[in-house]
């Protein structure tokens, strides 16, 4: 497989480029008929084999990336290829013109197709294999990267559901909405894995951007609901002022400044006001702000002020106690380090005595 920075090195020159998407990039090559026996596989009414190279084979995306160096070795020049991502690169704009010509022609002789939605035709810059190069020869830092920097999206999925829960909004193509998320989240991992020098189409790693979609997708899921929509139904009227304490509730949460994982346990007590909620519910409102992009301080103070608003009780206190990777698998690497955070408000923070409760209740 070529090497990504060789290939971005070559372009620094040119002035006019244009990159290629080929569809369906394996299926576009035929198996032997002698090999395609190898790729059987047993359906309920018969033995089906491949009559085009299928995702999923050892060798597939050398296969192909064989293919495209044979293709494109009489256009080395002014055209490369990683996979199916085909770039041209020319100084001038007649020999682009006719370096499009003779590129496409080549595919035309080979059969193969390209995704015309894809294609990026005669531009002055341009964004491919997870950096964004332009007419300037700079190779400007990630594409990725730069996203995360400009974009008031950084996370396209998350940041979208929290916007429109925080205006009130719930988009009534909500399920569209999402499929769009989920692709470019996916679109997004395969430049990370491209930038790491990985090869996105080799088989450990091809179902691997969609798989790290659906799990970005899941922890940050607390985006899309609100304490009201958990609590709705669940608050009571009940003769009862005496501390309710809820602790030892599983967290799992992803830090907003490296996007790794902290997990605990937090604690949380409240002195009601003739009102009550459904104990589980305050494991869901923990539930709610953890599956979100966190530092672990506001967190702490969101449980909270959501229990606050939701219940008005005489006084709320929430202990969070986690672990955070961001300093145990990186940086200062503290393996026994714990964090430990708390929010009090009412009678928990201005009674002394009240707060002691508390605070012996959840260390026995």
């Amino acid at each position: 497989m070529p090497h990504i920075a060789h290939l971005i090195e070559r372009i620094r020159e040119a002035q006019y480029i244009s990159t290629i998407d080929l569809t369906k990039r394996y299926w576009q090559i035929p198996m032997r008929p002698t090999d395609s026996a190898k790729t059987a596989f047993g359906m309920p009414w018969s033995l089906l084999e491949f009559v085009q190279m299928p995702f999923g084979l050892n060798g597939t995306a050398a296969t192909f990336q064989r293919l495209m160096d044979t293709l494109l070795a009489p256009h080395v020049s002014y055209a490369a290829a990683y996979i199916n991502d085909i770039i041209i690169f020319t100084p001038d704009w007649d020999q682009h013109l006719k370096a499009l010509r003779a590129v496409l022609g080549e595919f035309q002789m080979a059969g193969l197709t390209t995704d015309p939605k894809k294609c990026k035709l005669v531009g002055t810059e341009t964004a491919y294999l997870g950096f964004r190069a332009d007419a300037s020869g700079n190779t400007l830092g990630a594409v990725l990267l730069q996203r995360c920097r400009e974009d008031e999206r950084p996370i396209a999925f998350a940041s979208f559901m929290a916007s429109k829960r925080v205006s009130g909004e719930v988009p009534a193509d909500k399920r569209g909405r999402e499929g769009d998320a989920a692709l470019e989240l996916e679109d997004a991992y395969k430049a990370v894995l491209r930038a790491l020098g990985e090869d996105p189409g080799r088989q450990g790693l091809l179902l691997t951007p969609r798989r790290a979609a659906t799990a970005m997708q899941f922890l940050t899921k607390g985006y899309q609901e609100s304490p009201e929509d958990v609590l709705n139904g669940a608050i009571f009227d009940e003769d009862h002022d005496e501390m309710v304490i809820v602790k030892d509730i599983d967290m799992f949460s992803l830090c907003e400044h490296h996007l790794v994982p902290f997990f605990g346990k937090v604690h949380i007590g409240y002195l009601p006001r003739k009102k009550v909620v459904g104990l589980s519910k305050l494991a869901r409102i923990v539930e709610i702000f953890s599956r979100r992009l966190q530092v672990q301080e506001r967190l702490t103070k969101q449980i909270a002020m959501a229990i606050t608003e939701a219940l008005k009780p005489a006084g709320v206190a929430v202990v969070v106690e986690a672990s955070h990777m961001c300093m145990l698998m990186r940086g200062v690497q503290k393996m026994n380090s714990r964090t430990i955070t708390s929010t009090m408000l009412g009678v928990l923070r201005e009674d002394p005595k009240s707060r002691e409760e508390f605070l012996t209740l959840i260390k026995n």
